[in-house]
């Protein structure tokens, strides 16, 4: 659902909400066609974030936990992260940095003609742990959409360039918001989405995040989301190796949400064409994608296949 539908309204039956909202559509599609209830099914989604508001109607449908703004709420997650691990604001900070860095090269080596960066306040810090251009930049207009079927339904539609979803996982905390941040922080359900998109694809994430054949793109708005993401795969085995993995090994095709930005409950969309036109163009086997909803309460990872 766009910026435009408050977030605590009750959804129509078929729409979704949250940066997760994508793979969960992406899951329900699955099913659906799975257990032979349709033939075919067309996730849609549309956010003109850009021109569809005022700089003040933004501010305002984006306060969705009562005057804590979204930087403040992943703030309280993040302290939960570092306290459960025992780990550093300085380190946190050295990764934040290596993210950026990982993301920029990406960025910049897809950029035809001048790279343009974010403006010089972007690199302020906008709470004690984050960044500017540690969070998404979601000033953007984006509709996308991608269609589920079955290969015979491939086939009668006349459609040749096909990738197949092996799998899909959710996971999801007992709620959202600030006062569900420490729960949130541990990232069981994190854990959990992963565990279930391996068993559901026969695949591990760990080694598909380190063959260097799979398209990935996570979830990297608030570096504490990817850091997770990294943990809870195994594809970093400790902390101390999160910072070498990221000098070597890409997370995102695009330069991600702070540079490619973010078109609010939408990323996940955009990943998986993005992901579905690089497994295409670069005859990559597999393609990751990584969803992330509210303060970190939904996750879903999805796995694609040529």
């Amino acid at each position: 659902m766009p910026l435009s539908v408050p977030w605590e309204a009750e959804l129509p039956e078929g729409h979704f909400r949250s940066g997760n909202s994508p793979i969960e559509a992406i899951y329900e599609g699955v099913q659906r066609i799975s257990s032979g209830a349709l033939d075919a099914v067309v996730i849609r989604g549309e956010e003109p974030l850009k021109s569809g508001y005022s700089r003040d109607e933004r501010h305002k449908l984006m306060d969705i936990y009562d005057g804590v703004t979204i930087p403040e709420g992943y703030q309280l997650v993040a302290e939960g992260f570092l306290r459960r691990r025992g780990l550093s604001h300085e380190w946190f900070k050295e990764c934040a940095e290596a993210l950026f860095d990982n993301y920029l090269r990406t960025y910049e080596g897809r950029t035809r003609g001048p790279v343009k960066l974010p403006g010089i306040r972007w690199y302020e810090p906008v709470t004690p742990l984050f960044r500017g251009v540690d969070c998404a930049n979601p000033i953007i207009d984006y509709s996308g959409q991608i269609l589920l079927t079955t290969r015979r339904g491939a086939a009668a539609l006349g459609l040749e360039e096909l990738v197949e979803v092996e799998g899909v996982g959710l996971g999801e905390a007992s709620g959202d918001g600030p006062d569900n941040a420490e729960e949130i922080s541990a990232f069981t359900h994190l854990s959990e989405a992963i565990r279930r998109c391996e068993r559901a694809a026969g695949l591990s994430i760990k080694a598909l995040m380190k063959n260097g054949f799979c398209a990935i793109e996570l979830y990297i708005c608030y570096p504490v989301v990817p850091l997770a993401f990294l943990l809870a795969s195994g594809a970093v085995p400790s902390a101390d190796e999160v910072i070498p993995y990221l000098e070597r090994q890409p997370i995102t095709i695009t330069g991600g949400m702070n540079l490619a930005r973010a078109p609010w409950n939408c990323p996940a969309l955009r990943a998986a064409i993005a992901v579905y036109r690089e497994m295409l163009e670069k005859s990559l086997p597999y393609g990751l994608i990584h969803g992330n909803g509210g303060l970190g309460y939904k996750q879903g990872v999805a796995i694609l296949a040529r």
